[in-house]
């Protein structure tokens, strides 16, 4: 399990039996095949119902590992990606985001559903850095995967610190980093998320690296792109790059997500407050 080998995999939350996953009702006795089965496909077609039933994941909020329940500016991405794919038969998203509003995790659950639930798919994820490359990886993917209900989970034949390979599915997931110059070159990339990028040492030397690895699959079957980052002193490919979609340029679309869009970062009026 990640960098470490099963025997000392992190200690993920127990996996939820039939009476417990995502608040699922539990199928009645004699019917748990036919339930799991429903399940299965449901999660294929449904990136949502997924999230919102089985994705858990570290919150802020609650001790424990919470489904993933999508916040106003995750559901905001959802509706700009969904409205994107059906205005351009593929998604290309660029986004500035204030910090800890969920983007990144977000991110690696579209990458996760694309590639667990869905077949023929690489996805790509890199960070500024390979140290946390490889903790994005662990404490996302790798979390999201031990979470699963057995019956959910698809079959790994690999699994180390920078891959997860689904051989059912036809399908993995990669992990690379910002410092490797030849990054994501070696194979076709279906799903990439790039994240911190305005910390990338030399961006645009990733970006002539992994961009001509992307897919340009439309239709049902998309390619999907992500690449997103808080904004850093010295990140002007990424301003770049921004300002560029903004302008309507290229095939990127931006999306400014700033704190107010986070209810967490609000806090009521005080009584006989006066400015």
């Amino acid at each position: 399990c990640g960098r470490r080998g099963p025997s000392t995999c992190r200690a993920y939350p127990a996996m939820p039996d039939a009476e417990t996953a995502g608040g699922v009702a539990a199928p009645a006795a004699g019917d748990g095949r036919l339930f799991w089965t429903l399940e299965r496909r449901r999660c294929e077609s449904n990136f949502v119902y997924l999230a919102e039933n089985y994705i858990r994941l570290k919150s802020k909020d609650q001790i424990g590992f919470p489904t993933l329940k999508f916040n106003p500016v995750q559901a905001h991405l959802w509706a700009k990606m969904q409205a994107q794919w059906k205005r351009d038969g593929w998604v290309r998203q660029v986004w500035g985001k204030a910090r800890q509003l969920g983007v990144t995790t977000f991110g690696r659950a579209v990458s996760f559903h694309q590639t667990a639930f869905k077949p023929n798919r690489t996805a790509f994820v890199a960070n500024y850095d390979e140290k946390n490359s490889y903790e994005l990886f662990d404490t996302h993917d790798v979390a999201y995967l031990n979470a699963l209900p057995e019956p959910l989970k698809p079959r790994v034949s690999h699994q180390a610190k920078n891959r997860i390979v689904f051989p059912s599915r036809n399908s993995k997931i990669v992990v690379g980093h910002a410092m490797n110059m030849n990054v994501g070159a070696s194979q076709m990339n279906h799903i990439v998320h790039l994240t911190e990028v305005a910390r990338y040492r030399d961006a645009a030397q990733v970006q002539a690296s992994l961009f001509p690895s992307i897919s340009s699959a439309r239709g049902a079957d998309c390619s999907i792109v992500m690449v997103e980052s808080t904004s850093h002193y010295g990140g002007e490919w990424f301003k770049s790059f921004a300002e560029a979609a903004m302008r309507g340029e290229t095939e990127y679309e931006f999306s400014f997500l700033n704190w107010t869009m986070n209810p967490a970062y609000a806090l009521p009026v005080p009584r006989g407050f006066a400015p």
